[in-house]
């Protein structure tokens, strides 16, 4: 029983508790209302007031100050771009292509729609007997090139101020008047309207722009005492008898001089008959005693002479270099011709490597001295039916050593010569030659 009353007392206890969290007035609980609830009873309450048992609002609420509207950041005004400055030369607006070789000189290039491109000036430099026959202007249509042969280039001109690109129509030129003025030609369109030779040399990786020799006939019957001289000089550091003393060298062209010779390069033979006594004086190997020694004779007596040249062979010591092979060339007193790469036995190696020594020499010499060569001399005289064969795809003479005389108009590619030595004295060179007239 005392459990049964214990239990009871325990859940009337429960319901009280539950009475007083439910806001149930309970036994022992006052009538005044309790802290945090108002007295003004709900029907008191004004219509459209607000409810006095409604929480009030908070103390954050209360203190928070209104937000400001943001003030908005004035747009600035837009920055004008600057007016691009001209660039001061077209190779500052155009990709450089390749080397290009005009006249034995390295010229400015640049690629425009696939195209080469150089500049005129140098051009016309490389070969002064080309000119500007109509002005080059941004108005003008067309720029006219022409020659006293009478090859003629017309070209088409578009114009740039050095800020926009050109826009250039196929085989135009360009005149350029940005920092600088400056006209810039089509190469491949100039070169096939002014006869020039425009070739791709794959050992060099360049364009070699280059003079073809005239087309000619070689006359008949004609009696031409041809000259075979190596080395000019009293420093003999090689074979003795190769070395003419300048003391002789200068005695034999005095004498020439005196008896009314006329020394002819090998392209005068088409004209053979303007020469009382025509003799052409021919020197293998390109030894640099052609350039310190003999040279300044030629200079002297006004003579001219042909160097056979050993292109592997330039800047050795004791031959030639490049400058004075291009040099002696541009004085007209000196026509440079082939004498291979190597100096090769040419009768005695396959027609394979005989077309690399006469090929690859004539694109050395090309590039050179800005003329296509057309003679070839044999070293020692080594040759056989295939070295004629292909020596006639790239040139129209073949020498030989010593063997006498040679008429004209017979086989071109077995053209005899007379050797003169260190041995040779005047009375001697005088029977040499005497004889011919």
């Amino acid at each position: 029983m005392k459990r049964f009353f214990c239990l009871l007392l325990s859940l009337l206890t429960t319901i009280c508790l539950l009475a007083g969290c439910a806001g149930i007035p309970g036994e022992g609980t006052a009538d005044a209302p309790s802290e945090g609830h108002s007295s003004v009873q709900q029907e008191n309450t004004p219509e459209g007031e607000p409810s006095a048992s409604a929480a009030p609002e908070t103390e954050e609420q209360f203190s928070a100050e209104p937000t400001p509207e943001p003030t908005p950041e004035p747009t600035p005004e837009p920055t004008p771009e600057p007016t691009p400055e001209p660039a001061d030369s077209l190779t500052e607006m155009l990709p450089t292509t390749v080397q290009v070789y005009a006249g034995g000189q390295v010229i400015d290039s640049l690629s425009c729609d696939d195209a080469v491109m150089v500049r005129e000036d140098q051009l016309l430099e490389a070969f002064p007997e080309i000119s500007r026959q109509t002005a080059a202007e941004p108005s003008a249509d067309t720029a006219v090139y022409g020659d006293p042969d009478g090859n003629t280039a017309e070209i088409l001109m578009c114009s740039t101020d050095g800020v926009q690109a050109p826009q250039r129509p196929r085989d135009a030129g360009i005149f350029f008047f940005g920092g600088t003025e400056e006209v810039w030609l089509p190469l491949d369109t100039f070169c096939q309207g002014m006869g020039l030779e425009l070739i791709w040399d794959d050992s060099s990786g360049s364009y070699l722009v280059g003079k073809s020799p005239e087309t000619f006939e070689v006359p008949m019957d004609v009696r031409v005492p041809t000259l075979m001289y190596h080395e000019v000089g009293d420093n003999v550091w090689g074979i003795e008898s190769l070395f003419v003393s300048p003391e002789n060298m200068r005695a034999q062209l005095q004498y020439l001089y005196e008896e009314g010779f006329d020394t002819i390069f090998f392209s005068d033979l088409s004209h053979v008959e303007d020469y009382d006594k025509p003799i052409l004086l021919t020197f293998d190997d390109g030894y640099i005693g052609n350039y310190t020694d003999l040279f300044p004779l030629l200079q002297e007596f006004n003579m001219k002479a042909t160097v056979f040249v050993i292109t592997n062979s330039l800047g050795l010591e004791n031959y030639l270099t490049e400058d004075m092979v291009r040099e002696m060339s541009e004085s007209g007193l000196v026509s440079i011709q082939s004498h291979t790469v190597h100096h090769a036995y040419l009768a005695e190696i396959s027609e394979e490597e005989q077309d690399y020594e006469l090929h690859q020499s004539w694109l050395d010499i090309l590039r050179i001295t800005g003329k296509e060569p057309y003679v070839l001399s044999y070293p020692t005289g080594s040759h056989n039916d295939t070295t004629i064969e292909v020596g006639k795809r790239y040139y129209r003479f073949g020498v030989k050593m010593n063997g006498g005389t040679w008429y004209t108009g017979e086989n071109l590619f077995a053209v005899d010569r007379l050797y003169v030595a260190r041995s040779t004295g005047l009375e001697e060179f005088k029977s040499i030659v005497g004889g011919y007239y």
